[in-house]
């Protein structure tokens, strides 16, 4: 027997007991080439590793009430936060954080509605001392 991960959200259904074993056979081929098919895994587009005590970030230009989602999926703890650097000099401003750092890990989905324009920065801190696999997709609605 061959072990295989679902996709999330995926039901295994196996196939009737009660069925001659060829019969059984192409039921189990035919339900993986289905399920192969018809089920839609989570795709992320981006994917980074981050050594050891290593920050990977994502910045863009946001309109007020305008809003973010980022799904990503990590192997291992990563410290995330969304910020914005307000004033007119970003970059030594201090930035204030909409949400986190928080440590997570695993498969996670955040939604943010932004009040104000501006820079918004999504941030991922490796606070480990060894790598760790990060893949994230990251959308935002239509500027109102």
């Amino acid at each position: 027997m061959v072990a295989m991960d679902l996709p999330l959200g995926a039901v295994h259904r196996p196939c009737p007991k009660d069925m001659p074993a060829i019969t059984q056979a192409l039921c189990g081929t035919l339900a993986l080439l289905l399920l192969s098919s018809c089920v839609d895994p989570l795709v992320y587009p981006e994917e980074v590793t981050l050594l050891g005590t290593e920050v990977h970030e994502v910045c863009t230009l946001m309109w007020g009430g305008q809003d973010i989602e980022v799904a990503f999926e990590t192997n291992d703890v990563v410290s995330f936060d969304l910020h914005v650097h307000a004033g007119a000099n970003a970059e030594a401003e201090p930035a204030e954080y909409l949400i986190g750092p928080e440590p997570l890990t695993g498969a996670v989905i955040k939604t943010f509605e932004v009040a104000d324009t501006g820079e918004y920065c999504l941030q991922w801190h490796n606070e480990a001392q060894h790598a760790l696999r990060l893949r994230y997709q990251v959308s935002y609605s239509t500027p109102p």
